[in-house]
């Protein structure tokens, strides 16, 4: 999460939806923002519910409330490929695993839809969240998307009534190998994030 007591804002930050990004766009408009540890679990990703108990109740009224959502298939490639690079040696997941305590790298690139089940009991164990609709469990004041994200931080800065201009660099890029999903993994992707194609769809 980041508060910003100068502007009057709370940003909920879901993993792998730019929140980097729209970390270094609250830090330019009020470098005395305050930003959650983001060197351990769970990294500075709090649900809305968990941040207004950060925050006094007055607070959490008058403060403008937002956050930013991706299109799910691409928020699955996206953590997925985020994830491999970790090693995991809590006992009660290594049957997600591989033998190097990863998850399986694809040689072919393609993601099955084990390979989308086993990330989403990984999520579940080791953020306790495994969608990104989780995280919105307190009515906010705007959703975003990941691909407009230019756009959708115009208008936030509009609504703050702040005057100046910025453009959005696309920061913590991974540029490491690029995954597809095959028809299958896209089906159960549809039946485990229903709710977020539902919440994506009708942004």
């Amino acid at each position: 999460m980041i508060i910003s007591h100068k502007y009057k804002f709370i940003f909920i930050r879901i993993p792998k939806t730019a929140s980097t990004s729209v970390e270094q766009f609250c830090k330019t408009i009020d470098n005395d923002c305050i930003i959650s540890d983001e060197s351990k679990p769970p990294y500075g990703h709090y649900t809305s519910s968990q941040v207004k108990n950060m925050v006094s109740q007055q607070q959490w009224n008058e403060y403008f409330k937002f956050t930013f959502v991706r299109e799910p298939n691409s928020w699955v490639i996206s953590q997925y490929r985020h994830n491999l690079q970790y090693y995991y040696k809590w006992e009660k997941i290594q049957i997600l695993l591989d033998k190097n305590k990863k998850l399986r790298s694809p040689e072919d690139n393609i993601l099955t839809e084990k390979d989308v089940i086993k990330l989403y009991i990984l999520l579940d164990c080791w953020f306790k969240y495994s969608n990104q609709v989780q995280y919105i469990d307190e009515k906010l004041d705007f959703i975003g998307k990941f691909e407009n994200l230019q756009e959708d931080l115009n208008k936030i800065l509009k609504i703050l009534n702040i005057n100046t201009e910025y453009k959005v660099e696309h920061l913590n890029k991974n540029n490491t190998q690029k995954l597809i999903l095959n028809d299958d993994s896209k089906e159960i992707i549809k039946i485990l994030f229903k709710k977020d194609f539902e919440l994506y769809n009708n942004l």
